[in-house]
């Protein structure tokens, strides 16, 4: 369900003038990899995009995370082994959270190339500090990565 929302989220996730922030929401795994993200519709995408279009992209997402998420045995298992085995334990749930970060870059950079290009702004995958977020930027039409997007779409 996508929800259209114009009350400005939580101070730390606030959005500037150049780039949107989409908050993640659900757990964070140990390298800062959230299982979600907002589905809220940001206002400054209002005449770029259409409000279905882009919640479908970040339920696509979230789809995605979810299939390759770690099951509760893994977690389970991976956190309390570590101390036992100095932290190794926590590669089994790791090797789930790096496929899942590989598959929503690819993800991402699907629909660059098919949606956002087209509409003049990129999304990315940001983490940093413990934590991640979908970052939407707006594409420069003299930067060479705006012109690059419409030479590979043309």
């Amino acid at each position: 369900m996508c929800i259209r929302d114009r009350v400005s989220t939580q101070s730390t996730w606030e959005s500037m003038s150049d780039r949107i922030i989409i908050p993640p929401k659900g757990r964070t795994f140990v390298n800062g990899f959230a299982s979600r993200y907002s589905e809220v519709f940001p206002p400054q995408l209002e005449g770029y995009i259409d409000a279905g279009t882009f919640c479908q992209c970040v339920i696509e997402i979230n789809e995605t995370i979810l299939n390759y998420w770690p099951c509760l045995f893994s977690r389970v298992l991976g956190y309390s082994c570590s101390i036992c085995t100095l932290g190794l334990s926590f590669l089994l749930p790791l090797v789930c959270i790096r496929d899942a970060e590989e598959a929503v870059n690819y993800l991402i950079d699907d629909y660059n190339k098919k949606i956002f290009h087209k509409k003049g702004f990129e999304m990315k995958l940001v983490k940093r500090c413990s934590t991640s977020w979908l970052e939407i930027s707006f594409l420069d039409r003299e930067d060479n990565n705006f012109k690059a997007a419409f030479k590979n779409i043309s």
